[in-house]
């Protein structure tokens, strides 16, 4: 099976809807209707591609640490004509980062702050690909803060709920209109200790002499500010911080000091092609799984 070509049959601001000619199993010409957020252009090069294009779209999973609950939204969705549980998401706008849209539409939609992450899903996942090719990039993070409405748009009718586990598993026993990741994302708050857990991460910043300073943490925002400010590092105060080069999540508090100290050992020129290639960084570690954030 293979697209032959696209008809554009209506265009808007946000959506336009597609008439896709494909070529069947059995050699014969089809028709399908899709809606896309692409131009025309842009899907045409998509199907050329033999990668997998940009998300259009953030989908942001706040756990709030000093309740300890979840975040989740309800929004008001025209085409159901009622209030859908939902998390925080949003478009991710042109020349703006993953995570940088998800600090945006998290503080946008529930006035909390993004302060940590979980995992980042980079790889878009697609929604309803039987009807449309929108994607998102899944993010799992931490927040902190006070849920406003302040920064809602006119169009926006959202109220944020905090939800505990005994409040989740009597959302999952309910009839309550739920997007489908709600329901997946609930049951694993439900049924683990995912977000309770700490996440260790092994970094790499260069500092403004041209030197890489290496350390791990469990809160690399919290971290990098204090970097910054010169708290907490004699070295950074002395030499100042320039960036964030390299970031590694190694899942226990051994492995992110083992992998600091292995980094630390390193020539220059070492660290260096480390930051280039984050995969390099599997060669220290054997056997220990290591993500690059």
């Amino acid at each position: 099976m293979r697209i032959i070509d696209v008809k554009s049959k209506f265009k808007s601001k946000f959506l336009s809807m597609y008439e896709i000619i494909y070529k069947a199993k059995n050699g014969t010409e089809k028709k399908w209707m899709s809606s896309s957020r692409k131009s025309i252009e842009d899907l045409k090069k998509y199907w050329l591609s033999d990668k997998l294009s940009s998300p259009d779209a953030v989908v942001i999973v706040p756990y709030h640490e000093k309740s300890k609950k979840l975040v989740l939204i309800e929004e008001y969705r025209v085409p159901v004509d009622d209030f859908v549980l939902s998390f925080p998401a949003g478009l991710i706008d042109e020349g703006e980062g993953i995570e940088e849209a998800a600090k945006r539409e998290l503080w946008e939609e529930t006035g909390l702050k993004l302060t940590d992450l979980y995992d980042l899903n980079t790889v878009p996942t697609f929604m309803s690909p039987g009807m449309t090719d929108e994607s998102a990039s899944i993010l799992m993070c931490k927040c902190s803060g006070k849920p406003s409405d302040e920064n809602l748009e006119e169009s926006e009718d959202i109220r944020t709920l905090f939800v505990d586990k005994d409040e989740a598993k009597k959302i999952l026993n309910s009839r309550r209109v739920m997007d489908t990741k709600v329901l997946l994302i609930l049951t694993l708050f439900v049924n683990s200790d995912y977000f309770e857990r700490k996440k260790y991460y092994t970094y790499m910043i260069s500092c403004n002499d041209g030197t890489i300073y290496t350390g791990y943490t469990t809160d690399i925002y919290r971290r990098i500010e204090e970097h910054k400010s010169g708290i907490n590092s004699k070295y950074t105060k002395a030499k100042g911080f320039n960036k964030l080069e390299a970031l590694f999540s190694t899942g226990t508090k051994s492995n992110a000091m083992s992998l600091e100290s292995k980094i630390k050992k390193l020539s220059r020129d070492k660290k260096q092609n480390i930051i280039k290639d984050n995969e390099l960084v599997h060669s220290l570690m054997d056997g220990i799984k290591i993500e690059k954030i």
